[in-house]
Order: structure tokens, then C-alpha cells, then sequence
């Protein structure tokens, strides 16, 4: 009996939840997705809808698709980022349902642990897939791996290389539904930490800090929006620029050229490109 899988995934780590399902004969009965707005997922990638077409995966959108799955009961609802509440009514009609969390919980619960695992300088991150409960990101951990942070990496590269975890977790999860072998762990509540989605006021850096601090919460906007300072678009970090022969005082910014922003923090100076 073929094993039925619901997967709610966007467009980015959901194709690679998607990819790796149907590589391993567990290509879902339905794809569940949302219509996103922007340069959403920051690197460019097919949309998942037309990467499940290719397949044969029927395609819903929101709560059309919520109702459907709803009504259809599968063995595994499986949510691969999607970026919308799943209600208990929805998660009660699956055998099992399990969310594939992008980060190591019980750590960076919550909206875009990609900003936040970069702009508060840690230097891990990984792929958490646990059971769906009521509380967000707080069911039991079933799987998990990591990868290390690297020393210039953006929101956009950290969202593309963390797709590498996210199709083996996919099929982790597909086959302990199939074989009910489930190795679940209880969250460290003591442990747990969670950050509020950052807005558009948290753009705004500041150039009373130090260089590092500067250029680590640049590039967790990076590559979009995009961070502002003293009023400029500022999209990642200049590389091999040369600094301003006349030096900045802290705080100070300067045009260095039509692309490139000049910023004066407590202890260098440091070059941004800026967005056109």
C-alpha cells in the first residue's frame, strides 16, 4: 500500500524536500503551496508549482489546499516551510504530521531563523524536523543535522545550502512514517529561544557599532530587502574595495563611488555595495 503524503512547501527548501521525496518513490498525493510576493527565496530556483507539475503532483494553494488535505486525511502531512499556521483540526486529520524547521531546535523557534542564526553571529545552524503540536517549532525533535555558518555567508546562501539537509529530512521522515519507526526527543523548553519576525524598523543599522557587528547584520538582509544605513540601500558586502583615502570619523559615511557606501563604525571602516 503506497504511503500517503500531503506536502505544504514554498518555493526554496521546499523543492528540495519535493525533489528528494519523488527520487525515493515517495512523491506526495498533493503539493500545498503559497503565492509569494518579491525575490522570494533570494536565489533563483523553479517555483515549486511548476516543479511539482512536472511530476504529475497536483497543485493547491492555501487554505484551498488546507481544506483539501483536511478532508483527504493522509498518513503524512509533512510541512517543508510554508509560512502560514497550520490549525489542529488540519494537523488531527493526518496519521502523522511533522514540520522540517530551519534550525537546531529547540533553538530559533519562530519566524526567519536565517536572519537571526546570522545577525547574532552564531556559527552553526541546521535542519530540525519534529512532530507538529499547537505550539510553534515545540513538538517532539525526530531528526536533525547541521551545517557550519560560514564567515561571509547571506541570508540568500545560508536559505540555498541549507536545501542540501532538507531533501535527506524529507525522506527520514517519509520512511519512519511508512515503517512507524519514530526516535522522538523532548524539546529542552530551558533550552528553547525565539525571535519575532523582523520588520522593517530592524532594517535600519546603525553605525555607532563595530565593524563586525555592522557587517554581520548586513549580511542577514542580504540580498533582500536589503539593510539601510544613514538613509542608503545597502544589498551585501563590498569585496576588494579600497577604503576612502581620507579617513572617517565613527559614525560617518561616505559615497566611495555610485555603488559603493563608505560606513565609519567604532573601530574601521568598512565598504557596502549598494542596491541599484
Amino acid at each position: 500500500m503506497s504511503l500517503r503524503i500531503a506536502l505544504f512547501a514554498l518555493t526554496g527548501l521546499g523543492n528540495a524536500a519535493l525533489e528528494a521525496l519523488v527520487a525515493a518513490g515517495y512523491g506526495p498525493e498533493m503539493l500545498v503551496t503559497r503565492r509569494e510576493t518579491g525575490p522570494y527565496p533570494y536565489f533563483p530556483v523553479e517555483d515549486i508549482a511548476l516543479l511539482a507539475g512536472r511530476h504529475g503532483i497536483p497543485v493547491r494553494h492555501d487554505g484551498d489546499g488546507e481544506d483539501w488535505v483536511r478532508d483527504h486525511r493522509p498518513d503524512l502531512l509533512l510541512a517543508a516551510t510554508y509560512h502560514r499556521i497550520l490549525r489542529q483540526p488540519l494537523i488531527d486529520s493526518a496519521k502523522v504530521a511533522v514540520n522540517i524547521h530551519p534550525s537546531l531546535l529547540p533553538a530559533y523557534r519562530g519566524p526567519n531563523p536565517f536572519f537571526w542564526v546570522l545577525a547574532n553571529g552564531e556559527t552553526e545552524t541546521g535542519i530540525t524536523a519534529h512532530r507538529l503540536v499547537a505550539q510553534a517549532d515545540a513538538g517532539d525533535i525526530l531528526w536533525q543535522d547541521r551545517i557550519a555558518i560560514a564567515a561571509d555567508e547571506t541570508q540568500g546562501s545560508l536559505r540555498r545550502r541549507l536545501c542540501e539537509p532538507m531533501g535527506p529530512a524529507a525522506v527520514a521522515m517519509a520512511r519512519a512514517a511508512r515503517t512507524g519507526d519514530w526516535h522522538a526527543v523532548v524539546q529542552d523548553e530551558a533550552a528553547a529561544t525565539s525571535f519575532p519576525r523582523p520588520d522593517d524598523d530592524s532594517r535600519v543599522i546603525p553605525t555607532a557599532l563595530p565593524v563586525a557587528d555592522i557587517a554581520r547584520r548586513v549580511r542577514a538582509w542580504a540580498p533582500f530587502p536589503g539593510a539601510v544605513i544613514a538613509g542608503h540601500h545597502v544589498c551585501g558586502l563590498a569585496r576588494n574595495a579600497l577604503v576612502p583615502a581620507v579617513p572617517l570619523r565613527p559614525g560617518e559615511t561616505r559615497l566611495a563611488a555610485p555603488d559603493l557606501l563608505a560606513v565609519a563604525g567604532l573601530d574601521g571602516t568598512i565598504m557596502l555595495t549598494l542596491a541599484s
